[in-house]
């Protein structure tokens, strides 16, 4: 079974049956009337038929790219309406040459493509009334009433209960020319309003595939297209409450609240732009806040809804920190507050989606405290931590991220380190690009990337690689690091020149080198120590589809001082405040080279002390210490603390926990101690 590749998580648009639904008898309280409005969210939603067009399969959101239906252009030559026309054509996506799809080569579905509004419960007991213009339409219709041989193309006013069961549908077809659908919605039920295009699955290189219906677009002027949010806070705390509107011409903006325009001053700002700020919103700014926008040049207004804003007898006066630990370590996360009534404190996590009651345990103390200490953490324990403060019966939450990192991955202060975070591989959250004028040249590659006629690319490390393209002067991507003065690091990474993709590009003459910089940066972000290693002046005689490491090592240089000496540790300099690791792609000397580099395994090792502990067992003296993974030790020892030193036997790997060696007690005394590599 073929599914979308972009489906949009929204209420479901609600499945036709066969049967028609009986309207219930009753008044409405009030009229609605709904156009063709781009501004607005559109959903999609696929219904799958057996060719019969009764046998209903399965149902679900699809992107609506997928779909075949939206908006064109995406900027109207006239700047507004947004758009001119939605477009709706015949789906192609599902035509596979999939038995479950079409036998043969003829369809054996019949798609019915659902292009949407749902407006909630909001139009309740109130007659929906969907109006519009079909600027055209040569979608073939059905022959004889029989939905594979063509194309039902509706209007549609759709009506269902809050569960999304379906209540019954008022339709209208797609012809030049006007269209109207109306329809009584029920108190307490749901509306959803838009197009329907029902049909069989069809080739994209088919006749019919070429055929679409065009309906006006009539966007509202102005327009708002986000609704500020209603708000719950603690008292003392400055709020912003915020809208995004658009028009044809300059708009203005007037926020009130119980009717009442607002004014500027201690207590409000921002009350004639898109976003009001409450500063030290109290209790007795608790209302409803809504917002006027107007058009400037055709003298329209329309009103946000209201968002309430509700402000606790709460004070919060120290909040949860983010925190980021070792496997097999505690944490806690504490929250101060004070209120004139009693407070109750309830914890809660959110991993990988998913919200839960932390309860206490074995390794849970505190879930119904405003302290909650959990120990023994594990890499699958990360996710948001938040607490509810509840005061005479309203709530407020606030929380903070925990981020609990294997033994072998805690010394890499990088996060997202082989770019295998997100399994879909388009994600490269927490890097940041710097392409000059386009972010999304570069990003992750799997293993049969055929990009720049790249060919396969072996990836190093887990599933993905990514890469940079030349895109100007100087390309890249880099990560910053919270750092403090005296901080030890060391950094490399991993490269790879594709033969199909060769990181000089095309022309014999061009050259391109890259950077892996290391970069302290104080308070002001202004580079006060730099280590850069290059690649430099890469050719087509530079060795091709191999992996090749690179470690940041060289001081100064390239304009930054003072210079130091090249080191293998980095030493972060007094006023560090964070490190940036970066990778830099450069043309040199403006050649021409346009080629890629590929890399993968990122790491900024933070290199902690070794604490030495010694024990004798049996005829052996035992030194432990606690070890960092991905992290190698030599233990040497010398008969006086002036050396020499000899090695005592193999490096020893670092596992993140503690590791010991051994040797042999001697007559004579020695003088031990533990080198990181």
């Amino acid at each position: 079974m073929k599914t979308s590749n972009t489906p949009i998580s929204k209420a479901l648009f609600s499945i036709i049956t066969a049967a028609t639904a009986c309207l219930c008898a009753y008044t409405s309280s009030a009229d609605v009337t709904v156009r063709v409005d781009s501004t607005l969210q559109w959903l999609g939603f696929m219904n799958v038929w057996q060719t019969n067009g009764t046998s209903y399969v399965f149902g679900q959101t699809w992107g609506i790219p997928a779909l075949r239906a939206g908006f064109v252009p995406t900027n109207s030559p006239t700047g507004w309406p947004l758009n001119a026309a939605a477009v709706l054509q015949p789906n192609i996506n599902t035509y596979t040459n999939d038995a479950f799809w079409d036998t043969n080569g003829i369809p054996n579905k019949v798609l019915e493509a659902n292009f949407y509004r749902d407006v909630g419960t909001n139009f309740a007991n109130q007659t929906v009334t969907f109006t519009g213009t079909v600027l055209s339409n040569n979608i073939p219709g059905v022959v004889n009433g029989h939905p594979a041989s063509g194309w039902e193309v509706l209007a549609v006013v759709k009506e269902l209960t809050t569960t999304f069961g379906f209540v019954g549908m008022t339709s209208a077809p797609l012809t030049p020319g006007t269209f109207t659908v109306s329809r009584p919605i029920q108190a307490g039920h749901v509306c959803q309003y838009g197009f329907l295009v029902k049909g069989p699955n069809t080739p994209s290189n088919s006749v019919n595939a070429l055929t679409a219906a065009a309906v006006l677009v009539e966007d509202a002027d102005p327009a708002i297209t986000n609704q500020p949010a209603s708000i719950t806070s603690p008292s003392g705390v400055t709020t912003n409450l915020h809208v995004a509107a658009l028009g044809s011409g300059p708009l203005t903006y007037q926020w009130q609240t119980n009717g009442l325009n607002l004014v500027n001053g201690s207590k409000y700002s921002g009350v004639t732009t898109p976003t009001l700020t409450i500063s030290g919103a109290q209790v007795s700014d608790s209302a409803a806040y809504t917002v006027i926008v107007s058009n400037t040049v055709t003298h329209t207004t329309i009103t946000s809804s209201a968002a309430q804003l509700t402000v606790l007898d709460v004070v919060i006066t120290a909040s949860p920190q983010n925190q980021r630990v070792e496997q097999g370590s505690s944490a806690t996360f504490g929250v101060t507050a004070t209120s004139a009534s009693s407070l109750t404190y309830q914890w809660r996590s959110v991993i990988n989606g998913t919200t839960n009651f932390v309860v206490n345990g074995a390794n849970v103390t505190g879930s119904s405290s405003n302290t909650l200490t959990l120990s023994n953490l594990q890499p699958t324990n990360s996710g948001f931590y938040y607490v509810t403060i509840t005061a005479s019966g309203k709530s407020v939450s606030v929380g903070a991220n925990l981020l609990v990192k294997s033994y072998a991955e805690y010394a890499n202060m990088l996060e997202n380190s082989s770019f295998d975070n997100d399994t879909n591989g388009v994600n490269e959250t927490p890097w940041t690009r710097f392409e000059l004028t386009d972010p999304s040249w570069g990003h992750f590659q799997s293993a049969s990337d055929t990009y720049f006629n790249g060919g396969n690319v072996n990836v190093l490390d887990g599933k993905y690689v990514s890469y940079t393209t030349y895109n100007g002067p100087y390309s890249g991507i880099f990560q910053d690091v919270a750092a403090s003065p005296g901080q030890a690091f060391s950094a490399d990474m991993y490269f790879y020149n594709a033969s199909g993709d060769p990181i000089p590009g095309p022309s014999l003459n061009a050259t391109n080198e890259n950077y892996l910089e290391i970069q302290f940066r104080d308070v002001n972000s202004t580079v006060i120590r730099q280590y850069t290693t290059a690649l430099s002046a890469l050719t087509y005689a530079t060795p091709q589809n191999v992996w090749f490491q690179l470690q940041a090592t060289n001081a100064g240089g390239y304009g930054y001082n003072p210079p130091t000496s090249n080191a293998k540790y980095l030493v972060a300099p007094a006023g560090t405040t964070t490190v940036r690791f970066q990778l830099t792609m450069h043309d040199t000397a403006a050649s021409g080279g346009n080629g890629s580099i590929y890399y993968d395994k990122a790491r900024l090792m933070l290199k902690l002390p070794v604490n030495v502990t010694t024990s004798i067992q049996g005829g052996n003296i035992v030194l432990s210490w606690k070890s960092l993974g991905s992290t190698s030790y030599q233990v040497q020892y010398a008969t006086s603390p002036n050396g020499p030193w000899l090695d005592l036997g193999s490096p020893v790997a670092g596992t993140g926990q503690t590791v010991t060696t051994s040797d042999a007690l001697s007559n004579g005394s020695r003088v031990y101690r533990v080198l990181t590599l």
